[in-house]
């Protein structure tokens, strides 16, 4: 996935910052949510240490 671009992956509504929203954008497996001041945020949707999806919570 190219990383200078922008993919539309979710309806903006549908990201908030109680649950974690898994996406599938460009082939990547993605999980996107919104900090506290709101600002929206996309990550592998794979932890790092224990390797299962983020957006289980």
């Amino acid at each position: 996935m190219a990383t200078s671009s922008w993919w539309a992956s979710a309806l903006c509504e549908s990201v908030n910052n109680v649950k974690p929203l898994a996406v599938i954008c460009g082939g990547e497996e993605l999980v996107l949510f919104r900090n506290a001041e709101g600002q929206v945020f996309a990550l592998e949707d794979r932890c790092p240490h224990r390797r299962v999806p983020l957006s289980l919570g």
